[in-house]
């Protein structure tokens, strides 16, 4: 019984990597999204979180749980569903959002950057340098431009 459960959840998981990988694909089409960067970027997510799980052994393997795992997976994936919402945006209000998308993917690829060194330096060091969020703070001007577009097109109309 425990096996079926298990093979039955595991296809499952896979069903929804395919779903999601071909959703991101065809938006990355309709968008004209050079999938360069969004692979950099994934790329880089990926080589954090290596780098993260050698820090945390290094200093307190304790901290390496399938729960942190968990938390870093939805951290990095809601990353990807919001560059994928603001080019949608962007394409909808017709602005010209080449430039946005490129900038915002820029910034989130050296926020990856710069955890890697982070972790790296702590890795070498011994010693946890002060994390600097820099994702989030990137959300927040995300947030505030998109309250000064709603704000615009109100009237606007």
């Amino acid at each position: 019984m425990p096996i079926t459960t298990t093979v039955a959840t595991t296809s499952s998981i896979w069903v929804v990597k395919l779903c999601g990988y071909a959703t991101a694909i065809l938006i990355f089409e309709y968008l004209n999204i050079k999938d360069t960067q969004i692979c950099i970027l994934w790329m880089l997510m990926i080589i954090d979180f290596i780098v993260w799980i050698w820090k945390q052994l290094r200093i307190d393997w304790s901290k390496v749980t399938s729960h942190a795992a968990w938390q870093w997976a939805v951290k990095k994936i809601s990353t990807l569903i919001l560059i994928l919402s603001l080019a949608l945006m962007f394409k909808w209000i017709e602005i010209d959002w080449s430039f946005y998308i490129k900038s915002v993917l820029a910034i989130f690829i050296m926020a990856e950057t710069y955890s890697i060194t982070q972790n790296v330096y702590a890795i070498r060091t011994k010693k946890v340098v002060s994390e600097y969020d820099v994702v989030s703070l990137i959300i927040k001007k995300i947030w505030d431009f998109i309250l000064e577009t709603i704000e615009w097109w109100l009237k606007k109309t």
